[in-house]
């Protein structure tokens, strides 16, 4: 029979003084319990590192897209009252939600409007970041704002209970520690998220 291989014939054998062990890293013993220890120990450190991290990262990310969403959602308003030529109000109605309504010719209004159609929806205009991918992201009201509301009239002028904003309002979002300002101008109604 011909070996392809010389190490395979049955002719070829070791050189003198090779056992044919590869070594104490391919040892066959296993790993000792000093070795399982240490690897625990660099993962439960290197686990008490990241994990606090990761939840920080999870909340910026959450408070970052409220954010938007609140600005679009207050342009929203802002637009649909200068293109409809009617008052539209934004309303908190609770730490985690806000409504948009009509409420009809000026501003500043009376009364409860009727409700908007969300675009993307197309139901109500109803939002609860507890419902949506922000769940543990919280309002906390202006102080000074005439209020939980702020209107824009057909000029894109905001208003909220004591008639033309006379400062600029904040609206800020909080998620754990992290934090994040939705500021409304006063006079120009322009909104942006700091």
């Amino acid at each position: 029979m011909v070996f392809p291989f010389k190490a395979l014939s049955p002719e070829y054998s070791l050189p003198e003084g090779y056992s044919g062990r590869r070594g104490p890293l391919f040892s066959s013993r296993g790993f000792t319990l000093i070795e399982l220890v240490l690897i625990i120990l660099i993962i439960s450190i290197l686990s008490a590192w990241i994990v606090p991290k990761f939840g920080t990262f999870i909340n910026e990310i959450k408070i970052s897209g409220a954010s938007k969403k609140l600005v679009n959602d207050i342009r929203y308003a802002q637009s649909r009252a200068a293109t409809s030529q009617s008052c539209h109000r934004l309303s908190y109605t609770g730490a985690t939600a806000y409504e948009v309504r009509n409420m009809g010719m000026a501003c500043p209004a009376s009364g409860s409007g009727t409700l908007i159609k969300d675009p993307l929806t197309q139901g109500n205009f109803t939002v609860d970041l507890n419902r949506l991918e922000f769940s543990g992201v919280l309002f906390t009201l202006p102080t000074g704002l005439g209020g939980d509301y702020v209107e824009f009239d057909s000029l894109g002028n905001p208003y909220d209970g004591g008639g033309l904003l006379a400062t600029s309002k904040n609206v800020v979002l909080t998620a754990g520690i992290q934090s994040k300002t939705v500021t409304i101008q006063s006079r120009t109604g322009q909104v942006q998220a700091n």
